[in-house]
């Protein structure tokens, strides 16, 4: 198929829109959860289910080579900028993938390897692997294109098997087992999280944990790790999870807060926009090509009133995002013809 144009982003606009995002793991003798905030100037966006037997070839420039694949997994995700192009979901099989920002990543520059977008790559892992380890062992066939948003991600599997993957100096780092000092991931690379960490009561040092994320450097990270690292299993996982998030947030720019259950296979979630909790079971949708998409506004106060799918809704909340005025810059950094490419591509997507 004719590729088609990524959204580019110019990374000196994520650093004046600073974000606060983190992500982190807990489990007991009964869940393994994921725990994730996603800070951003907009919050618009929902939640999508994708079915198996999709083909599907990627978004990417012009002089890129693409890869084509058939999704062999059913998942939930959550999207901002359409459908596959999440940012951060579960498949059927309890691989969760998301991201935070890290606006010093560099992604590989090109080479043999057919390329991905940033947030397509999220999708790919989620249609494709069960396992953190396929994820890891992928990067020898597939690369995130240059034209891309700086991020780095985090990954857990149904085991209980956790990765942090960044991209630094055009290479993937991964920090797994025994590199995975705490299971935490916020917006700084995870070295130099740890850096930081170390300087706190409790991890090494003599500072007073932070009451807050927005004053100390990594102060998201430090809150969230010393949290995970005080958790006892008598106390229920998903409030506390929910209570490790709030106090790790930066409250006016947590947009959606996400508690995925991988045990149960649920998901609790809510936004800036309706603090209730909502739950929803990957158990209770239909993941096969023949099904119908389902789809669930973020900010929706019933979790049951999911809807049919189409492009033209997905078209307006892609619209949304990209003409909200939290988010100016938008406009200067992704050209009007590359949205409408994008919605164009979304539209190719297909049963084989």
């Amino acid at each position: 198929m004719k590729k088609l144009l990524p959204i580019l982003i110019l990374t000196v606009l994520f650093i004046t829109d600073s974000n606060a995002c983190v992500t982190f793991v807990l489990k007991n003798n009964k869940s393994l959860v994921f725990g994730w905030n996603y800070e951003f100037d907009a919050g618009s966006g929902y939640l999508i289910t994708n079915k198996t037997g999709m083909l599907k070839t990627s978004f990417i420039p012009q002089n890129e080579n693409s890869i084509t694949w058939i999704s062999k997994y059913g998942s939930i995700t959550f999207n901002q900028w359409g459908k596959e192009f999440p940012s951060g979901g579960i498949n059927e099989k309890g691989l969760v993938v998301v991201q935070t920002m890290y606006i010093k990543t560099k992604y590989p520059d090109p080479d043999i390897r057919p390329a991905i977008s940033e947030l397509q790559w999220i999708q790919f892992q989620l249609d494709n692997f069960s396992t953190v380890q396929e994820v890891i062992e992928n990067d020898k066939k597939l690369r995130i294109t240059n034209n891309s948003i700086p991020l780095h991600y985090m990954i857990c599997d149904k085991t209980g098997d956790v990765a942090v993957i960044e991209f630094i100096n055009g290479k993937m780092i991964c920090h797994q087992g025994n590199k995975l000092i705490f299971p935490v991931l916020a917006n700084d690379s995870y070295e130099d999280s740890l850096i930081e960490l170390r300087k706190y009561k409790g991890f090494g040092g003599t500072l007073d944990i932070p009451t807050n994320s927005t004053g100390p450097k990594s102060g998201n990270f430090i809150i969230a790790s010393d949290y995970v690292k005080k958790y006892n299993s008598i106390e229920n996982i998903i409030n506390y999870s929910f209570s490790t998030l709030s106090i790790s947030s930066e409250p006016r720019r947590t947009q959606w807060t996400i508690v995925f259950d991988l045990n149960s296979m649920d998901i609790h979630f809510k936004s800036l926009d309706n603090n209730k909790i909502k739950r929803i079971s990957l158990e209770n949708f239909d993941f096969a090509c023949s099904s119908t998409l389902k789809m669930l506004d973020v900010s929706t106060d019933n979790p049951d009133n999911y809807i049919d799918y189409n492009h033209s809704i997905d078209e307006n909340y892609i619209n949304k995002a990209y003409n909200n005025p939290a988010i100016p810059w938008i406009k200067e950094a992704v050209p009007e013809t590359v949205n409408n490419d994008k919605i164009k591509y979304i539209r190719t997507i297909k049963c084989k």
